[in-house]
């Protein structure tokens, strides 16, 4: 009997032993079910829901409504995602108002040759314009009809320099005999402001560059067509360069009138132009800077302009070096 009573005990005990460890064990895996449970909220609180929200926002993005900056309170990667798509946002928003302004422009521009023409070729058509009159407003329509075919081309020029894959015919040349060409190219208009150049080449009469040659005569011709736009009257251009390790910085610099500092960081802008230089540039199409800026980056290489209202401008712009070393080596 008390062996009996001893193996109940036993058989007791070890029951309640088999209990606790179950209930010790059902405990830790409530505990760590709980804990996953825990972490899979944390996490999908911390990635998921900033994901989608990411992805829902960039799925809405469109140029045809206001796009809300996203808020993320983070910065994590997803901060910086937040922070990137935000920029975009910003871009489609001002792309409706540039898109107006660039149409308002191209419109102004075409309108005012267009009025023109029309105008006096239905004058001499009607005889408000007499016969012997008629020469002096034919070379008038000719002269509208070349702005408006420069404009065009002009257009057609800067749209092909949307694509990254610009076609540079790349040579070696000498940049002091391009200047000196271009130079002589607008001498006479200069002649009739009683404009000077002078040139300063740091005693080189050779200086040679790698870059598309044609290309960089016509932004040396914008710059300097330029320059000699809004220079006053018996004044010099100074155009200047200077080799600083493998770039050579070519410099025009006028004493014109000058950009105001509002205006300095849209002068490179298509179509734009400042108040003060309406009056000097009627027949302008506000699109050579621009296309300059377009060719440089082209060529890998930075356009910069300093300006002071009633002082003058200076634009400089930079090429790759070509050592006769290089030529020697290769």
């Amino acid at each position: 009997a008390a062996a009996m009573e001893n193996e109940a005990l036993t058989s007791g005990y070890v029951a309640e032993r088999l209990q606790y460890y179950f209930n010790l064990l059902d405990s830790i895996l409530f505990m760590m079910g709980a804990i996953l449970a825990v972490s899979f909220f944390l996490i999908y609180a911390m990635n998921i829901i900033p994901l989608r929200r990411l992805c829902n926002a960039a799925k809405h993005f469109s140029i045809h409504q206001k796009n809300e900056p996203i808020t993320l309170h983070t910065s994590d990667e997803f901060g910086d995602l937040a922070g990137a798509l935000n920029i975009i946002a910003e871009d489609l928003n001002n792309f409706d108002d540039y898109q107006r302004a660039f149409i308002s422009n191209i419109s102004h521009d075409f309108r005012s040759p267009l009025t023109s023409i029309h105008g006096y070729a239905q004058a001499m058509l009607d005889g408000t314009i007499p016969y012997e009159a008629q020469e002096k407003y034919l070379n008038i329509i000719l002269s509208e009809t070349d702005r408006l075919t420069n404009l065009t081309s002009n257009l057609l020029e800067l749209n092909s320099f949307n694509g990254d894959n610009v076609l540079l015919d790349i040579t070696t040349f000498n940049i002091c005999e391009t200047i000196v060409q271009t130079v002589n190219t607008l001498e006479g208009t200069a002649a009739k402001k009683e404009i000077s150049f002078v040139l300063d080449y740091n005693t080189q009469k050779e200086l040679l560059v790698e870059a598309d040659e044609s290309k960089i005569h016509q932004v040396l011709y914008n710059l300097i067509d330029n320059a000699v736009k809004f220079s006053h009257n018996n004044s010099e251009i100074k155009i200047s360069l200077r080799k600083k390790g493998a770039k050579v910085f070519v410099s025009v610099k006028d004493s014109g009138i000058g950009i105001p500092k509002e205006s300095l960081n849209k002068v490179f802008d298509r179509f734009y132009k400042t108040d003060i230089s309406r009056g000097k540039d009627k027949r302008g199409t506000g699109l050579g800077l621009s296309i300059s800026k377009e060719i440089i980056q082209a060529h890998n290489q930075t356009i910069n302009v300093v300006s002071t209202v009633d002082v003058g401008t200076e634009f400089v712009f930079t090429l790759k070096y070509h050592s006769k070393k290089q030529e020697a080596s290769s």
